[in-house]
């Protein structure tokens, strides 16, 4: 699911997976799950936080490199630009996954530091 200029939601070739939005507060478990996802994102706001998703990738599916910001104004009412994302991975054999960040350069001395914490391939350290 992509999210449209004009506030509507659409399915592309960008993302092929399989989601479904979970009901805020919807149960005493998603709303610990919210409190906690909060706490570990540096306190945030409850209420700034997205609805939850649940997302299944099949064989060969995706998400293609995209831009996780909004330019249409009536697209930030719910807070604003997204500032932190938490992501739980259910299935242990999972690979792939991570966040890159593609429009900025790898420098070697600079980053390398990052390494310890973020997934650092062929692609990064070029």
């Amino acid at each position: 699911m992509v999210f449209e200029e004009n506030g509507t939601h659409s399915v592309n070739e960008y993302r092929t997976s399989s989601s479904a939005e979970i009901k805020r507060h919807q149960t005493p478990v998603v709303k610990c799950i919210e409190q906690r996802f909060a706490q570990f994102q540096g306190d945030v706001d409850i209420e700034c936080l997205e609805q939850l998703q649940v997302v299944k990738y099949k064989v060969d599916q995706q998400y293609k490199p995209h831009y996780d910001w909004f330019v249409e104004p009536k697209l930030m009412i719910n807070g604003g630009q997204r500032v932190t994302t938490f992501f739980t991975y259910l299935q242990a054999n999972c690979s792939m996954g991570e966040t890159e960040f593609l429009a900025i350069p790898f420098n070697k001395s600079l980053h390398e530091q990052f390494c310890d914490i973020l997934v650092c391939d062929e692609k990064s350290t070029e």
